[in-house]
């Protein structure tokens, strides 16, 4: 007995400090391992607003530019860098004007815009009889599996009058790729009829008249629009003015029913 009592004690203590050993590693662990899982996807607003590129003693002298953008929130690190980025891209473009200069941020681009105002005001100072203006405003919809990124552009930068358009842009959440036609509609043909069918519908109402499709697309038929937004239960599709017919008609909107489109699409959030 006297043999085996101190070997007792022995085991005793070295289960002990096994168990206090993997304590302490399971509580190094753990907090490495909350810190590692990606976080729920969110976004915040990001905004600028600048004037300037002439005297800005009235609204005819002056330009104003107002920006805001979404910035995308948690999910996996390196798909939200491309949403990030891509929304920075489409911003830059929309503010593009004149030749076309490498522009790396927003701010950049916006100063190079009231650059370029000036420019075009000293040279035709005495024609300006009202202020040029650029209003960008971004949103993002966030679902499970896609985000449907929107941007809205309105703009006077001289002319008869403003322009204004919107651009869709949708991406695979997993993969952060931009999503087109061909990578959710199987059936081109069937999904075609029915988008034409109800722009003839919309078309209508907003004409007041029955529809004659050689009015619009410029007589070359019907064309699916560039800009589409995937939603839960709704496929959007947006022609921006002149896409679909003259300038004041404005936009044309459809809205197709996912239910209305079961084999036609893959597609569902």
């Amino acid at each position: 007995m006297r043999l085996y009592l101190p070997l007792l004690i022995v085991m005793f203590c070295t289960l002990a400090c096994k168990n206090d050993s993997e304590q302490k590693v399971n509580q190094d662990i753990t907090p490495q391992a909350s810190i590692a899982m990606a976080q729920p996807w969110s976004f915040t607003i990001d905004s600028l607003v600048e004037k300037g590129g002439g005297p800005c003693k009235s609204t005819n002298d002056c330009m104003n530019i107002r920006v805001v953008w979404p910035v995308i929130q948690g999910g996996d690190s390196k798909v939200r860098k491309v949403l990030n980025d891509s929304i920075q891209q489409f911003i830059i473009r929309h503010l593009e004007f004149g030749p076309y200069n490498p522009i790396s941020s927003i701010e950049a681009a916006v100063k190079q815009l009231l650059v370029s105002y000036e420019s075009y005001y000293k040279e035709n100072s005495a024609e300006y009889t009202s202020g040029w203006g650029v209003d960008i405003e971004g949103r993002v919809n966030l679902g499970e599996k896609y985000a449907c990124v929107e941007i809205n552009n309105y703009s006077f930068m001289g002319g008869a009058h403003p322009n204004y358009y919107t651009q869709y842009s949708n991406f695979d959440l997993d993969s952060g790729k931009l999503l087109k036609y061909a990578d959710f509609v199987k059936d081109t043909s069937a999904f075609k009829a029915i988008a034409e069918q109800v722009f003839i519908s919309v078309a209508e109402t907003k004409t007041g008249e029955k529809a004659n499709m050689q009015d619009f697309f410029w007589s070359e038929g019907f064309q699916l629009a560039e800009n589409f937004k995937l939603g839960k239960d709704t496929l959007e599709l947006l022609y921006n003015p002149y896409e679909a017919a003259a300038y004041v008609y404005g936009e044309f909107e459809i809205k197709l029913p996912l239910s209305e489109l079961t084999g036609i699409i893959d597609f569902q959030d």
